[in-house]
């Protein structure tokens, strides 16, 4: 503890937990507020055992019980037979998963808490999950860590845990989501920051290459 009643964020260590009113955000919309401790930073959100059965409670009226982060980044995986090459092109997509694909076909999706970070929108919860499900075997990564060479692919038991959610989903999202990540895997790792940056300004804030993602940048803001 730092001060009484204080406590440093244990994810991303930069800022004190808050106690306050925090949304569970869902679909991309706030279905209520529940009281937590919060971080400023990384917007991790914990909450006691009391507030966490409510939650649970709200969750259990929903047709169709909302995807976590993890169930997110099985679900992009299995949308080819290739790889996704590189971390930034991998939180990219998923951000626009959840942002896109997933809204237009009103599928439940817990919110991975996307915040404007060095190289566009980033989320802790989506990296924290990427590590859970290599630790559970269900996807491998390869190569040099943040670089375009580093790999994530699912594994035999990640592939069939990954069918199952794709098989949950509407045929018509089915029907689409090859196609859709055909379409950002050919932009590449720059033309997917472009868009994201072009159509998501809030994220790019606090980019550091945004120089290099859209030059002139700042004289087209007016």
């Amino acid at each position: 503890m730092d001060k009484e009643g204080e406590k440093t964020c244990p994810r991303c260590g930069k800022a004190d937990l808050v106690v306050g009113e925090y949304p569970l955000v869902i679909l991309d919309n706030v279905i209520g507020d529940f009281p937590g401790l919060g971080c400023t930073n990384c917007e991790l959100v914990c909450f006691d055992e009391k507030t966490s059965i409510v939650i649970r409670n709200v969750i259990k009226d929903f047709e169709m019980r909302p995807i976590n982060s993890e169930e997110q980044c099985l679900l992009l995986l299995f949308a080819s037979s290739k790889p996704i090459r590189g971390a930034t092109v991998f939180m990219k997509e998923v951000f626009l998963l959840f942002k896109e694909k997933l809204n237009e076909f009103n599928i439940p999706a817990l919110s991975p808490h996307f915040i404007p970070y060095h190289y566009g929108p980033y989320s802790f919860d989506i990296e924290s999950a990427w590590h859970t499900l290599d630790d559970l075997g269900l996807i491998k990564i390869e190569g040099q860590k943040s670089s375009k060479g580093e790999s994530f692919y699912l594994t035999e038991e990640g592939m069939e845990r990954a069918k199952e959610i794709f098989n949950s989903m509407p045929v018509e999202l089915q029907e689409s989501l090859y196609e859709w990540r055909r379409g950002l895997d050919e932009l590449g790792r720059d033309g997917i920051l472009k868009l994201v940056y072009q159509k998501y300004p809030y994220y790019r804030t606090k980019s550091k290459i945004i120089d290099d993602v859209l030059p002139n940048w700042a004289h087209r803001r007016a």
